[in-house]
């Protein structure tokens, strides 16, 4: 696989695991459904589905992330998925409302 392919397809990679959502950001942080909470006004019922729907949506991301790693593993070879991960962690530090995680 020549280096364009390699590019294109870790690009591609990225924006599916990158576009799942809006709260990806602040999944793993507490404050995130207070905050939500407190800007939109929700009861503590909403208050507590939201946290749920939140939760669950993070632990999917999660999967789903680890699961792109497993598929890109089976295709790329170790140096390639090494640059792709060093890829993954430029993207990441370029865009501030992601914090790196890893």
């Amino acid at each position: 696989m020549n280096k364009l392919n390699l590019l294109f397809t870790a690009g591609v990679l990225s924006l599916a695991v990158a576009s799942t959502s809006v709260y990806a950001r602040d999944c793993d942080n507490p404050r995130h459904a207070e905050r939500l909470a407190e800007r939109l006004e929700l009861s503590e019922v909403q208050a507590d589905q939201v946290h749920s729907i939140l939760s669950e949506q993070c632990q999917s991301m999660q999967a789903l992330k680890e699961q792109t790693r497993d598929s890109l593993s089976a295709v790329l070879t170790a140096d390639q998925l090494e640059a792709f991960e060093e890829m993954e962690k430029r993207r990441k530090h370029h865009r501030p409302f992601h914090k790196d995680k890893g």
